[in-house]
């Protein structure tokens, strides 16, 4: 699906035969996911490795539909570009509906890790309405990255109200050790949410090494997807523990 706001903004959605929600999954990093393809022929650049884009069939296969979106034209977003460029979220829903019909009443949640929390904390306070709520995995609770957006939220998405009212569901990894992303921030995060009617911290436990695996971080920089930082080696954990809270009834 593809939608022009905020230029040509282009989805991966994935439709299983009964779904029971649609989740909107938003990337780390700089957001370029550079989508090209059609359909049954898709390809994406630098953010194959990124927690929700390589943990995408996780949901497919829980009846999850998932609507995996990419940045504006393909490019690189900064911390404070994601702040202003959510309008084409709903935008994009919108299309899913229009190709796949049976998801018109189905709930639809947002899902972000890392910096993509930064795009669903903006999300949610500008235009909660279609949202059924939110889900920020490894979320940014410290502004220490370079650039302007980081000294002026010195607690990440944190630093600023949260005006939510529907379910929020934080997710960490107990051994993340990504400085923008400390685990034991999840509480405070979401003491921020103060009006939403259910909220729960998540934290998933041997995170990049699961069975004492030595090699636990292929990537070496902890802030990158291939760490705990991205759950690495518990992505079927981690994405069975935010399906169970998002249908909960």
């Amino acid at each position: 699906v593809e939608a022009g706001l905020f230029g040509s903004t282009k989805a991966l959605l994935m439709v299983p035969p009964e779904p029971k929600a649609l989740a909107l999954l938003i990337a780390g990093g700089q957001g370029n996911l550079q989508l090209k393809g059609s359909d049954g022929m898709v390809a994406m650049g630098p953010l194959q490795w990124n927690f929700l884009v390589r943990s995408r069939a996780h949901f497919h296969k829980r009846d999850i539909a998932v609507l995996l979106v990419d940045s504006p034209n393909g490019r690189p977003m900064t911390y404070m570009d994601r702040t202003s460029a959510t309008s084409h979220f709903q935008s994009l829903i919108e299309k899913a509906i229009a190709r796949s019909p049976v998801l018109k009443d189905l709930p639809v949640w947002g899902v972000a890790t890392s910096a993509g929390s930064i795009s669903l904390a903006a999300w949610v306070n500008a235009a909660p309405e279609r949202l059924s709520g939110a889900v920020f995995t490894a979320p940014i609770t410290r502004g220490v990255a370079p650039g302007a957006w980081g000294p002026a939220n010195p607690q990440g998405i944190a630093s600023k109200p949260l005006r939510f009212s529907k379910p929020v569901l934080v997710v960490v990894a107990a051994n993340d050790a990504c400085s923008e992303t400390p685990p034991g921030d999840a509480e405070m995060l979401l003491s921020r949410f103060e009006a939403s009617t259910r909220k729960q911290a998540v934290m998933i436990q041997n995170a990049g090494n699961p069975a004492g695996n030595p090699a636990g971080n292929p990537a070496g920089d902890p802030c990158q997807a291939q760490s705990p930082h991205g759950f690495w080696d518990v992505e079927d954990e981690t994405v069975g523990r935010i399906v169970d809270f998002m249908l909960a009834q």
